[in-house]
């Protein structure tokens, strides 16, 4: 069975995550190439003008995913782990999708407010017809790429503060600053000014993990 992700919006909240955890399990998993105008336009000929354009992205991502796989997977993020409430275009996202593609969507509503993640990666993989031991695996694989990319992230980070370049802060959502299609690659064009630009969100990670560090050794 091949599982598509549309490689947009949600799947930067967690990327690489998704499909290891598929991986894992034994499906073939395909992601939507990187955005481009092929894709944008697509989106942008289903949506209303009033969509925010990152939905607009979406939306050309699934479609293009629709018939080239069996299931494409579409969450429902309601909240994230520190229980802070998402924008509501993410609440009805595999809604939406089920109105436009035939292919089926696999979803799973993921609040962390009402139920850990962990049982809620259960329930989804039951719906794959896999057993608790295979789903725990797999999530423990996945769970631990994730820590390695982070830790990867703050060693390149405390690099980056310490270089002698200008520094710039590029504050965004991750499906902005991660989309170098929808962002104008703005990152490759400060590097050639000379310039280092560093993601908001590698900031904070970073930083949260040296505290951690240092409150374990203080321990």
């Amino acid at each position: 069975m091949k599982i598509g992700i549309p490689r947009a919006l949600i799947y930067w909240k967690k990327p690489f995550f998704w499909e290891t955890f598929f991986k894992e399990l034994g499906f073939e998993v395909l992601l939507s190439p990187e955005t481009n105008k092929e894709i944008v336009e697509m989106g942008v000929k289903v949506a209303d003008p009033e969509t925010c354009f990152s939905d607009k992205v979406y939306w050309g991502h699934l479609l293009w995913l629709d018939g080239k796989v069996d299931l494409i997977f579409v969450p429902r993020l309601k909240s994230n782990e520190d229980k802070l409430e998402y924008c509501p275009k993410f609440f009805g996202l595999p809604d939406l999708a089920k109105i436009l593609v035939k292919t089926p969507i696999l979803t799973e509503t993921f609040d962390p407010r009402k139920e850990k993640t962990e049982k809620t990666f259960k329930k989804l993989g039951k719906k794959l017809k896999k057993d608790n031991r295979e789903i725990k695996k797999a999530l423990e694989i996945a769970f631990l790429k994730e820590k390695e990319l982070r830790e990867k992230e703050t060693r390149e980070f405390f690099k980056k503060i310490h270089s002698e370049k200008q520094k710039i802060i590029l504050i965004s959502h991750p499906y902005n600053l991660y989309d170098e299609y929808v962002n104008l690659r703005v990152k490759e064009k400060l590097e050639k000014l000379g310039a280092e630009p560093i993601f908001i969100d590698k900031v904070s990670i970073s930083v949260n993990q040296r505290s951690n560090q240092r409150e374990s050794a203080a321990t």
